[in-house]
């Protein structure tokens, strides 16, 4: 099969005739009002609901089809350069975008800490410049909710997945030997996950420094990459999995509730766990492939509700900010949870519009330029089998 092939000869199915952004909006929607609702608490009802979401986590679902997506687009087209142009100009634009919307709204409104600690201030700046969000001045933690962007830090390691899918892409030339090498990845993070979440801090207590780094840091993708690494086996298979799982949706929505109630009743550390970042495999197993059935068995579903326009990436950023925006004002319980969702929706239409799509095209353009002056060769395409 062709690399630069985009449908499938034997599965009669294209990889980009699917329904994935839907399931993004839903994922980024789970997260906004799962953070929203937890930090403002509105009241004691409507606790049900809140424990619902948690069944459908929207960065495990981010992480699988994030590797399903960038997997795709390397077997499409291998080239390192246009590889690296892609990314960035998918991720940073909406990345900066929310950066100086925290920053003018912490100095509008909590200028006189930030003239109290200009050099924390100053260091701040620079880290979420450079792509280093996670740390959180101690003289922040007065501003909002005491996180400026409690979300940002999957980007670093969504970064760092793009950097070890292109090495995974490299080395394992031949899908059979892409195979093993991800089955042997997810074997590894999975374990340091495990470590991670049930042995190096007691349930219960506070995560430690050493927790952290491998949780929430940028180090921490060695403990997340495994769901990564799942979509990018969907992407490998695609040909063999795509019609099974078109077939058999509804088997697959019954095994995934099963494993939800099973995990609720018996957890398992890595194994079974429904609800969380740190699901167990059998439950991310489970969402993912309820995720790719859906996805492929109704395509045309995502593009008729969103016209081909993609704002999950906009609403999982913005709506921690703006939901400190909101608590910085002083509004609270309900008001707070509707203007912080309304905002939060308000500014993921204005990102994509306005920093998302138009820079989107420019990454096109420069992509096409690129690839003008370093054309691949069809011999050189068909030795350059990644996953």
């Amino acid at each position: 099969m062709g690399r630069r092939q985009v449908s499938s000869v034997q599965s009669g199915c294209s990889l980009s005739d699917n329904s994935l952004d839907l399931i993004r909006i839903i994922a980024a929607a789970q997260v906004a009002i799962y953070h929203i609702w937890t930090r403002v608490q509105p009241s004691d009802s409507g606790g049900w609901f809140i424990e619902a979401l948690r069944y459908f986590p929207g960065v495990p679902v981010f992480f699988f089809i994030s590797g399903f997506v960038i997997t795709a687009a390397w077997r499409r087209d291998p080239d390192i350069l246009r590889y690296c142009v892609s990314r960035a100009f998918r991720i940073l634009p909406a990345y900066y975008a929310v950066f100086l919307f925290s920053l003018v709204f912490i100095l509008m409104l909590y200028s006189d800490p930030v003239h109290q600690n200009l050099k924390q201030m100053g260091l701040w700046m620079v880290a979420q410049i450079v792509v280093l969000p996670s740390w959180n001045p101690d003289f922040l933690r007065e501003y909002g909710n005491g996180t400026v962007n409690g979300s940002l830090w999957t980007i670093p390691v969504e970064i760092s997945f793009y950097a070890c899918a292109v090495a995974i892409g490299l080395w394992g030339r031949d899908r059979h030997r892409a195979t093993r090498l991800l089955i042997s990845v997810i074997a590894v993070s999975l374990t340091v996950n495990i470590y991670a979440h049930y042995f190096m801090t007691p349930p219960g207590e506070k995560a430690d420094f050493a927790t952290k780094i491998l949780t929430v840091s940028p180090l921490s993708f060695i403990g997340w990459i495994w769901m990564f690494c799942i979509g990018g086996l969907a992407a490998l298979w695609f040909d063999s999995i795509v019609r099974p799982a078109v077939r058999w949706f509804f088997p697959i929505l019954a095994t995934f509730l099963v494993l939800s109630v099973v995990g609720t009743l018996w957890d398992i550390p890595g194994v079974l766990r429904p609800f969380g970042n740190n699901v167990g495999l059998a439950n991310m197993i489970a969402i993912a492939a309820l995720v790719f059935s859906f996805a492929f068995r109704y395509p045309d579903l995502g593009r008729k509700l969103l016209g081909g326009n993609d704002y999950s990436y906009g609403l999982y950023l913005f709506h921690w900010p703006v939901m400190n925006l909101f608590l910085e004002l002083g509004y609270s319980g309900w008001y707070c949870v509707v203007l912080a969702l309304a905002g939060s929706a308000a500014m993921a239409a204005v990102s994509w519009w306005f920093a998302e799509r138009p820079m989107l095209r420019v990454g096109k353009s420069v992509r096409d330029r690129l690839h003008a002056r370093q054309p691949v060769s069809p011999p050189q395409q068909s030795q350059m089998i990644a996953p």
